[in-house]
């Protein structure tokens, strides 16, 4: 089964946790994120500073010709008989 997360803290409360001057970014608020939803994610930019950007979650596998349909929910059952 593939992993679930939640992304329920609002704009204003994430920028203060964070200490961000602000997050551009909006999304509806989730408590059940699933893989290929776009989630607000918090990085490291080149000059060591933060940005907040909007991915989507999930995995694609190297083995799929098109991302947008090659979201897999990896499962440990079928790891031998799978190529993903």
């Amino acid at each position: 089964m593939c992993g679930r997360f939640a992304d329920y803290i609002p704009r204003k409360e994430l920028a203060d946790f964070l200490d961000l001057d602000d997050v551009q970014i909006d999304l509806p608020l989730r408590y059940n994120v699933a893989p290929t939803q776009r989630v607000r994610v918090v990085g490291e930019t080149r000059e060591g500073g933060r940005k907040v950007a909007a991915l989507r979650c999930g995995l694609v596998p190297a083995s799929a010709r098109d991302a947008s349909k090659g979201y897999i929910n990896a499962r440990a059952e079928t790891i031998t008989q799978r190529a993903s």
